[in-house]
């Protein structure tokens, strides 16, 4: 009998990401690790339900926190390499001691750190309380539609449900705009978010 040869395949897609609850949130993160091994796409999901976790009503603000401590402090440094300039957006994850070994381990040296992660720190730096903040009770939600164009140019809606309307229109705008940092969108084998 011939071995199995299955693809490994996501099973954390947009479409989990933007419409699971926290638990089944937490189980699907959990799974995905268990079944792909796939610590980049697992960072930008993490980022992902950051931004999630700053529209929304609900607690999202330590999903994962135990994983992605530990893929952050143990992960395999070269599958994490496309995504190190993330690690700024979990800096709170960790002790100060240990948030030096991340460093350590992702960077030669405090100046290469720096360098890779200037612009996502900038971000993470200016929305770090909004990014992180837990559940509230808002008095309505309503939801964003938002325009953006793919790898092709070409443009396309997407609308964020049941979103708390407490920030304004610019700090709406920079959230939203942290999607065009993440590569692992894709429709049709194109890029969703640029622009």
């Amino acid at each position: 009998m011939k071995p199995s040869t299955k693809t490994k395949v996501s099973t954390l897609k947009f479409t989990q990401l933007t419409s699971l609850k926290p638990a089944g949130m937490a189980k699907r993160f959990q799974n995905h690790f268990e079944e792909v091994q796939d610590v980049a796409y697992l960072l930008q999901c993490a980022v992902m339900v950051l931004v999630k976790n700053a529209l929304s009503p609900l607690d999202y603000s330590n999903m994962a926190k135990d994983l992605i401590c530990r893929l952050l402090l143990e992960g395999d440094v070269k599958a994490l390499a496309p995504v190190r300039h993330l690690c700024v957006y979990f800096k709170h994850y960790f002790s100060e001691a240990d948030w030096a070994k991340v460093i350590a381990r992702l960077f030669k040296n405090q100046k290469e750190f720096l360098a890779v992660t200037a612009s996502t720190q900038k971000t993470a730096d200016h929305l770090h309380k909004i990014l992180h903040c837990g559940a509230r009770q808002p008095e309505e939600l309503m939801n964003i539609a938002t325009v953006y164009k793919d790898a092709n140019g070409k443009k396309h809606r997407f609308t964020f449900k049941d979103v708390d309307p407490c920030y304004t229109t610019e700090e709406t705008t920079e959230l939203l705009s942290i999607l065009t940092t993440l590569t692992i969108f894709e429709k049709d084998g194109v890029r969703r978010f640029t622009e």
